[in-house]
């Protein structure tokens, strides 16, 4: 079983929803990171929500990956 604490859900002025998981880039390919992803992806798809990994690099090209 896994399970994830996303650290952000954010609600945009539409209505729309995004759930945002900060990571080290240099920890996304740790398996148990990558299981963590895929259950936090599968419950905001459920949820007709968008997800996000945001890592450093993305904040210092001003974007999310």
């Amino acid at each position: 079983m896994s399970y994830i604490v996303p650290d952000f859900l954010v609600e945009m002025a539409d209505g729309r929803k995004r759930l945002v998981e900060v990571k080290p880039s240099r920890r996304l390919d740790r398996p148990i990171v990558q299981r963590k992803l895929a259950v936090g992806r599968l419950f905001a798809a459920q949820e007709g929500w968008i997800f996000h990994v945001v890592t450093e690099k993305g904040l210092f090209q001003g974007r999310s990956g």
